[in-house]
């Protein structure tokens, strides 16, 4: 799904702020018998190993998933460089705040930055919804981030499970 450009806004203050290195450009997710992936494209992209602002803890994609058909988040799926590694890491959403629930794999191909979901992790949902977040740093030694969220407004379409 597509997103509009120059909508990047400072996370504290919610003003714009421009960074094309954190303004999605598409999001999209699949989701099959086998596994569901996410996948985030920005207008500049940057492989995360080779970029000294994604060692900050400011910068990271986030993936809120909904797999009940409530449009809230059931789960959340996190990617983000550690140790100079990609990580993803799935947590599920309650009342207590989040509760880790699996890891996922995590790259970077095709200039997006992809996770993939082993279905049982997210209850091997017939159809989920889904809205990303990026959150890029200002600088590698900071906290304050610039964000864009795709799609703007709520969550995605529902993606009905498919055989893969």
């Amino acid at each position: 799904m597509s997103d509009a450009t120059g909508d990047t806004v400072a996370d504290s203050s919610r003003a714009p702020q421009g960074n094309a290195r954190a303004d999605m450009v598409e999001s999209r997710a699949t989701n099959t018998t086998k596994a569901i992936g996410f996948a985030v494209k920005v207008a500049e992209p940057v492989d995360p190993t080779r970029d000294p602002t994604w060692s900050s803890v400011a910068t990271f994609v986030l993936w809120e998933i909904d797999t009940s058909g409530d449009d809230k988040p059931d789960f959340e799926v996190e990617y983000f460089l550690e140790g100079g590694k990609l990580i993803a890491g799935v947590s599920r959403v309650t009342a207590n705040g989040p509760q880790a629930a699996c890891e996922a794999e995590a790259g970077y191909m095709s200039e997006s930055y992809v996770v993939g979901v082993d279905p049982a992790c997210l209850g091997s949902p017939p159809s989920l919804s889904y809205r990303a977040t990026v959150f890029y740093a200002i600088g590698p030694n900071t906290e304050e981030s610039i964000t864009d969220v795709s799609p703007d407004g709520g969550m995605s379409t529902p993606l009905r499970r498919s055989a893969a």
